[in-house]
Parts: C-alpha cells; sequence; structure tokens
C-alpha cells in the first residue's frame, strides 16, 4: 500500500506538495516526445509509457502499449485488480526504500523534471452531472424559484442528475468563451452575451470498468468502477439558465464548458480521509443504501481574480496521523 504516513520517495518532494508517493494521481502529458500518460511525484512527472516499454508493468495482467496512448481510457478499462497492482508497482521503483527502482528509473530515464503540457486525461464519454448539493440546490431554487419551495418534492429521494454534453468538457487552464443566449426581459426574451456567468465548485468521479447497458450496478459494488476523483468547475450562465429552465431544464446555460483538473486522484490514495457519509432524511430507498464509510473528508476552495476573469479551484484532504495530499488545480479562464 502506498498510504503509510512514514513512506517516503528517493524523488525530491517539496514540502506541502499536492502529490507525495501517498498520491500517485494519473494523467496525460506532453512535451519534446510526445504525448502520453503519466504519474505526478512531487513536482516531477512519471513517464508510464516509458515504464511499460521497460518492462515495469509485465506481471499486472495490462494490455501492451496501454500507456502510449493520448488518453487514460484503455486504462480505465481494466478491472480495480489491475489498476492497484499496477499502482503498486510504480510505488515500488519510487520508494526511497529502494535502491532498485531508482536504479531502473535512472536507466530508463523514467522521471521527468522538466516543464511539461498537461493535457485532457480521460476521452469523455459521458457527462452526467449530480444536483446533489442540498446547499446548492437550495440557493438555486430561491434564485429560480423566489415564491415557492427552493427544493421541489422529489429532490430528497432521488439522486437528481442530468447528462452534461461530453465534447465541452476542457482541461484546466483552457479559456473559456462568454456564451451568449436567450435571457427573460420586461417583454418577452432577449438575445446576448451571459451577464450573470457563474462557477461551481464541484468533484468528479472518473469511472471504468462498467458492466455493460442495462446491467445495474449494485451500490455496494459501485466503487470497483470508481477509478478516482478530480476537480470540478461546471460553468454556469445563470440569466440564461434561468429563461430555459422550465420546461428544458439544463441546456445552453450548462452546457457551454465545464473544466476539470489534469490529475485523476485514485480512490485507493484517499483511504485514509474515508469518513461516514452525512445523514440522509428521509432514508433512501434500499437499492441506494449503504452501510460503509462513503464520505470523503476533502477540503475544498476556490479563488477568483478582483476581475471576475479567473477562477481556480483546489481541494485538499487531510486527517489524523495521515499524509495529506491534493488534486492540484482546475484553473479556467473567461473570453469575452
Amino acid at each position: 500500500m502506498t498510504e503509510g504516513p512514514k513512506r517516503r520517495s528517493w524523488v525530491d518532494v517539496p514540502e506541502g506538495s499536492d502529490f507525495p508517493i501517498q498520491n500517485l494521481p494519473y494523467g496525460v502529458f506532453a512535451d519534446t516526445a510526445g504525448v502520453r500518460c503519466g504519474v505526478a511525484i512531487g513536482d516531477s512527472v512519471f513517464d508510464l509509457a516509458r515504464a511499460e516499454r521497460a518492462g515495469l508493468f509485465t506481471n499486472t495482467g495490462l494490455d501492451r502499449d496501454t500507456f502510449r496512448a493520448e488518453s487514460l481510457n484503455v486504462f480505465l478499462g481494466h478491472s480495480r485488480g489491475v489498476w492497484s497492482s499496477v499502482r503498486s508497482h510504480i510505488a515500488e521503483v519510487l520508494d526511497a526504500n529502494s535502491p532498485e527502482g531508482r536504479f531502473f528509473c535512472d536507466e530508463n530515464h523514467l522521471v521527468i523534471d522538466h516543464p511539461v503540457q498537461m493535457r485532457m486525461p480521460v476521452e469523455v464519454g459521458d457527462h452526467v452531472d449530480f444536483y446533489s448539493s442540498e446547499a446548492h440546490a437550495t440557493n438555486v431554487g430561491k434564485m429560480f424559484r423566489p415564491d415557492g419551495e427552493p427544493l421541489l418534492p422529489n429532490w430528497k429521494h432521488i439522486p437528481v442528475g442530468y447528462h452534461g454534453r461530453a465534447g465541452t468538457v476542457v482541461v484546466s487552464g483552457t479559456a473559456i468563451k462568454r456564451p451568449s443566449g436567450r435571457r427573460r426581459g420586461s417583454d418577452g426574451p432577449t438575445f446576448g452575451p451571459s451577464n450573470k456567468l457563474d462557477m461551481e465548485l464541484e468533484v468528479g468521479f472518473i469511472t471504468g470498468g462498467g458492466p455493460g447497458l442495462g446491467v445495474p450496478i449494485p451500490v455496494d459494488e459501485a466503487e470497483h468502477h470508481i477509478f478516482g476523483l478530480c476537480l470540478v468547475n461546471d460553468w454556469s450562465a445563470r440569466d440564461i439558465q434561468a429563461w430555459e429552465y422550465v420546461p428544458l431544464g439544463p441546456f445552453l446555460g450548462k452546457s457551454f464548458a465545464t473544466t476539470i483538473s489534469p490529475w485523476i486522484i485514485p480512490l485507493e490514495a484517499l483511504e485514509p480521509f474515508r469518513v461516514p457519509a452525512g445523514d440522509q432524511n428521509p432514508a433512501p430507498l434500499p437499492y441506494l443504501r449503504s452501510e460503509h464509510h462513503i464520505g470523503l473528508d476533502l477540503d475544498l476552495s476556490a479563488d477568483i481574480t478582483p476581475s471576475g476573469d479567473t477562477v481556480t479551484i483546489r481541494g485538499r484532504c487531510t486527517a489524523e496521523g495521515a499524509v495529506p495530499i491534493g488534486f492540484g488545480e482546475c484553473a479556467g479562464t473567461i473570453n469575452p
């Protein structure tokens, strides 16, 4: 396991880094040698494609040339057993107590210290946005239905979610164009750029290895298919959304851009930060009940520049006796 608080890497990891050896998040990067998959360790990148060619993952069950791809999708198609085996092999060669691992990495030039460009970590085949924060849902309900109940009757009973536009999910650092659309006016709708552009502080779950179309996944088996987590800013044009909210629901006001962080934090790295889920009242139906600790102690923050043009989201997990780990950042700048 890589979560042991005393474990250290021979790679220089700055004090307070988001990416100690207890983390090892996955991403896709580019440099002069091309685009390929990697793992963050401190301020460096462990080159998964070169490690694969050097034979590091021979006995893990990994398909050939998995990490030479320009996304993590092939890797996501494997089982949790393969994900765990690969992560264990990476941790072993990066461990400070493994001189053989250091020699192997140096010999094959596996640790990259020069700056790299981060790319989208996955090809998004589907994107579902869950309306799962009661505080957020209440605030939006007050905004759109000021004279009515902020929460609709079904909100506390079902996992409210909608399918977003997968093609507009972009990686941190991508410039976002302010959308234009219809807005409510005194004499009917008007058209123009959004005047109420909003951000949302969210966490995304990256899934893989599903059983196929139409096959249900029991709630206590869901984690077998959750590869990891990332930060999310689901941009919103509230004035456009308010006009199209009935009867279309989330449409143009919610589908013009969704920004994600470039590093995906493996679910295994978050084990020390498990907490009980919050109380659910009323209790969910049996098919949604779980007795496991499915909550995570995650601190989230967002910074907005004085001009309002740039939003940066950060997340960090801390727990007594555990090494803090972070998510990096999810940043986006609005163009006129």
